[in-house]
């Protein structure tokens, strides 16, 4: 990757992307780093594929990795380390504010290839987001597009792993 702009946060020397930031940030990540991103992201995290439109072939569909969480000090060393935003969700009533850490795009595929190795219960499902992201990739048109059967299929696959019931040991 081609980095411009560097800065530093917290000690890390970060270079952010021509684009304002979004992107991931590029650092040395350590294996102690990767491994405990993605123990932050087995236990809180969330991967999603959304659909937009209900018609079929005619949809949209794309992929979001996200955690949510009550304190916001991991969510800011996720930020600094592999970029995406940070917002703090509007308070519900009886219950806590919370943080919303969100990757976007290809930080979504980086992030998951990424931490794939250490991941345990959201393995299956950040296999299933890669690919979908890696077909995304190929044809970026949004609606009409000839790889939707294939994107819908892993839309499925995902959803349905959300539903699986583990008993305990």
């Amino acid at each position: 990757y081609f980095w411009l702009r560097p800065f530093e946060i917290f000690g890390c020397d970060i270079r952010l992307p021509p684009n304002g930031g979004m992107s991931m940030p590029e650092i040395g990540l350590s294996e102690k780093d990767l491994a405990y991103a993605a123990g932050l992201f087995d236990g809180e995290g969330c991967v999603s594929i959304y659909k937009i439109g209900n018609r079929r072939l005619n949809c949209a569909l794309y992929l979001r990795a996200q955690i949510v969480m009550t304190d916001p000090r991991p969510l800011q060393w996720m930020k600094q380390r592999f970029g995406g935003s940070l917002t703090q969700r509007k308070r519900q009533k009886h219950y806590k504010v919370s943080f919303d850490w969100r990757l976007f795009s290809e930080n979504d595929l980086q992030f998951l290839e990424l931490v794939r190795p250490f991941l345990i219960v959201k393995k299956d499902q950040a296999e299933l987001a890669i690919e979908f992201q890696k077909i995304s990739r190929r044809n970026k048109r949004k609606k009409n597009n000839p790889d939707n059967e294939v994107k819908l299929d892993l839309y499925g696959k995902v959803r349905d792993l959300k539903l699986v019931s583990y008993a305990a040991a």
